[in-house]
């Protein structure tokens, strides 16, 4: 799991603080209070843990970057205080991602396929599927996630976990999970072992609701005594029945047609009346438009005559007049001695055949002509009009007559087929709604089959799964030889450091295989008797304890190239072991530890977090950082460098 850090960004209020972290060891240390904890917390932020809500970093800070490289990619993680989602950018071949994963996770993909949360994406980025374990112990237990965080236990040892058990046995739920982490890291627990885990909890939950979906219909078939024998049988004479009724009915409707064929005459009759009445219908239509034509054209004509009487008028009076002002203009008229001209326009007065009276007159005698014609006109129309209506009130009487005697004729054969098709009618639409109902209650049993078939399908998987499980346990054989390299590891760990009580002529370490508890089992004149842990007494020591097992794991992990993060943080190893009494103790870890990281170690970034420093020597030559952070001293300025606390 190669994760390597580069720099850290603390974005404040102020300013922007940049941390270091290229080197392989970067060692802060210096007095309370100037921020040096936080920095292992932050990077720990940024992998979604929580922050201690200390006064700087609640009065100033805002958001923190991790810039960092896991496997192949280029990743940067910033995570806003406060919030539950973290933005992750990461460049590979060219493109850049850019994605926010809540924490959580979500009900949705959030990338590609199997991907949820936070800790997915990071997996995913390492080229790992996401592990996942049992519950419990429970053979048809649920499966749950394990997260990133569950391997940050073997990568980062907070200050306030030191002196407790590293198993977190004091928290069930973590105890359980950092002992998967651990088998998984030692080879006890393999992806593939975890696909074919993940994949037989799938069959046996889905076996497991098949069977409760089984065992109820068949509860509900014995209740009423249901087989599928009875129902296809029931359904066999059922549709005889139907298809009897439905025969009765076609004869019904044939006879019904042929006896009611009495009543056709009368049927032809209303055909015929009808289109009378509609033609009439039409008829009276046209002469309405005709007699509304005629009637305008006798207005106009009236009009006429009237217009033409007062042009007759207007002549006789106008006729022989004189002008002596132009009418026109108002100037004076030329008197005019030729009485062949108008003395107005000058034209030539024009010779009629006969006077002007005698022409009104026979106009006029033309124009009442006209309007006698079109009233004898109007009158015939409207005797039409007339004649037609009394015809077609007279065939609507005829009509209904008809449609009465149609009624009778029909009723007297209907009220004989009515009678005897209703109740055929009722017993189709019976026998068809049973036939319905037995299709339904002929699915249960067979969905019960197709169940009992789909179940023995995923019992046969199961057993498959199972073997294959089996198989691929009895190829962890290496596991066991890695948690006996661990043992002996962690031996030579504590006895380079100087692990007081810890004799490595006498003293063995045992793991066990069942609760992976860790003792050192010692030997006192021929009597073994064993410690541990919960029995090492002082604080420090604990610590000591903690340390030289986390240093062993990682020893084991890059030797044999184990699924462990390529990194350690470590906030205070020499916790609770006073500097000046044990000097002798300070010098052998940091020794035995830069030896580490200049051979077995050489790929793992170490950060260190404590109150005094012990630099690596020349000879050492590891790529090595350090600085020194004091609450107030400008020259050796805090992690926030402007913040002064109160």
């Amino acid at each position: 799991m190669k994760i390597y850090f580069e720099k850290l960004l603390v974005v404040c209020k102020k300013k922007i603080e940049e941390i270091d972290l290229s080197h392989q060891v970067c060692f802060f240390h210096g007095k309370i209070g100037s921020g040096k904890s936080t920095i292992a917390r932050l990077i720990d932020f940024c992998f979604s843990g929580d922050l201690e809500n200390t006064a700087a970093i609640n009065s100033e800070f805002i958001s923190a970057k991790l810039f960092l490289a896991i496997e192949n990619y280029s990743v940067i993680l910033e995570r806003v205080y406060k919030e539950n989602t973290i933005l992750v950018v990461w460049k590979h071949n060219e493109e850049i991602y850019r994605l926010k994963a809540p924490i959580t996770g979500s009900d949705i993909s959030i990338f590609g396929k199997d991907i949820y949360s936070f800790s997915d994406l990071i997996f995913y980025l390492l080229d790992m599927s996401p592990l996942k374990i049992a519950k419990n112990k429970n053979s048809n237990s649920p499966m749950e996630r394990l997260s990133i965080r569950n391997f940050f236990w073997y990568a980062y040892l907070k200050q306030e976990k030191l002196d407790s058990t590293f198993f977190r046995f004091e928290e069930p739920f973590h105890a359980k999970n950092s002992k998967e982490v651990l088998k998984f890291i030692l080879g006890y627990f393999t992806e593939k072992l975890n696909d074919y885990e993940i994949e037989l909890s799938k069959i046996r939950d889905e076996k497991r609701i098949k069977q409760s979906m089984l065992n109820e219909l068949n509860s509900f078939l014995n209740k009423f005594d249901y087989s599928l024998e009875s129902i296809e049988s029931q359904l066999d004479l059922t549709k005889k029945d139907l298809l009897k009724y439905e025969q009765q009915k076609v004869e019904y409707q044939n006879k019904y047609q042929e006896e009611t064929h009495t009543s056709d005459r009368t049927r032809i009759k209303l055909i015929k009346i009808t289109d009378r009445i509609n033609s009439l219908n039409v008829q009276l239509e046209e002469l309405n438009k005709k007699i509304g034509l005629q009637k305008s054209l006798k207005s106009e004509l009236i009009s006429s005559a009237f217009k033409l009487d007062r042009a007759s008028s207007a002549n006789k009076i106008f006729t022989g007049l004189t002008f002596d002002i132009c009418p026109c203009c108002g100037e004076e008229v030329e008197i005019n001695t030729n009485n062949a001209s108008c003395m107005v326009c000058k034209k030539p007065i024009k010779e009629n055949e006969f006077n002007e009276v005698e022409k009104f007159q026979m106009i006029k005698i033309d124009v009442d002509s006209r309007i006698n014609d079109i009233e004898n006109s109007i009158y015939i129309h409207e005797q039409e009009l007339k004649n037609a209506r009394k015809e077609i009130e007279k065939a609507i009487l005829q009509k209904n007559d008809l449609n009465k005697t149609l009624g009778e004729e029909l009723r007297v054969y209907e009220s004989a087929y009515l009678s005897n098709t209703r109740e055929i009618e009722n017993n189709i639409s019976r026998l068809r709604e049973r036939i319905k109902n037995l299709l339904k209650q002929s699915a249960l049993p067979k969905e019960i089959d197709k169940i009992q078939i789909e179940i023995n399908s995923l019992s046969s998987k199961e057993s498959i799964l199972n073997e294959r499980i089996l198989k691929e346990r009895e190829k962890l054989n290496s596991s066991d030889h890695h948690l006996s390299e661990l043992e002996d590891v962690f031996a030579e760990t504590l006895n380079q450091v100087g692990m007081p009580g810890f004799d490595i002529e006498t003293d063995t370490i045992n793991i066990n295989r069942r609760n992976w508890s860790v003792k050192i089992i010692s030997k006192d004149k021929n009597i073994d008797w064993e410690w541990g842990f919960d029995d090492a007494g002082s604080g420090g020591k604990k610590t000591l304890f903690n340390v030289c097992f986390l240093l062993a794991i990682h020893i084991v992990a890059e030797t044999n190239n184990l699924p462990l993060p390529t990194f350690m943080i470590i906030d205070t190893p020499m916790k609770n072991i006073d500097q000046k009494v044990n000097q002798e103790l300070f010098e052998n870890f940091y020794r035995y530890l830069y030896t580490l990281m200049n051979s077995t170690l050489s790929n793992t970034k170490v950060i260190i977090i404590d109150n005094a420093i012990i630099k690596p020597t020349e000879e050492e030559n590891i790529d090595f950082s350090s600085r020194y952070l004091t609450p107030n001293e400008d020259e050796n300025p805090p992690l926030i460098s402007y913040y002064r606390g109160a």
